[in-house]
């Protein structure tokens, strides 16, 4: 009987502690070397529940960013660079995927640097209920005497 009790907890933690979302950057580690040019990414939100219907918000945590650079996310509407969280939310029933209503974007703003920044998808009703994944940026300045350095040639011997 002990035994029987202990595997029926052990299926219910297992139950409530069951992940319904996943998501996946296209491209999770973005370049560029055009300071001025915007780096954007979609990210893909799917459903993995065989029986759960939700109600997706997304939002992001910016682990470190260069001073200056500009940020943001759409989730269906694009929205502010201060906005953490999306104030929208889309349904999705079981099996449900979309790779289009969630893009990501990033500005340096003429600063080189590298930026870090999670992005998570969550259920509105149960927000422990989450899948996150981190996209970097990197913002590289073409430097004119790097530039020389390649194109010079060295003395004959």
């Amino acid at each position: 009987m002990k035994q029987f009790i202990l595997f029926i907890f052990s299926l219910l933690v297992v139950g409530v502690s069951a992940q319904t979302l996943h998501v996946e950057a296209h491209e999770s580690n973005l370049s560029s070397s055009d300071l001025w040019t915007e780096m954007v990414t979609d990210i893909k939100v799917e459903n993995i529940s065989q029986s759960n219907t939700v109600e997706v918000k997304v939002s992001k945590e910016i682990l470190f960013s260069p001073a200056g650079s500009n940020n943001y996310f759409c989730w269906v509407n694009c929205f502010l660079s201060g906005t953490m969280v999306s104030p929208t939310q889309i349904t999705f029933n079981p099996g449900d995927m979309d790779d289009v209503n969630f893009s990501v974007h990033f500005n340096p703003q003429g600063i080189a640097g590298t930026a870090a920044i999670r992005y998570c998808a969550f259920d509105a009703n149960n927000a422990a209920d989450s899948a996150c994944t981190i996209v970097q940026f990197n913002a590289v300045s073409a430097d004119i005497f790097e530039e020389e350095k390649i194109l010079s040639f060295s003395d004959f011997h």
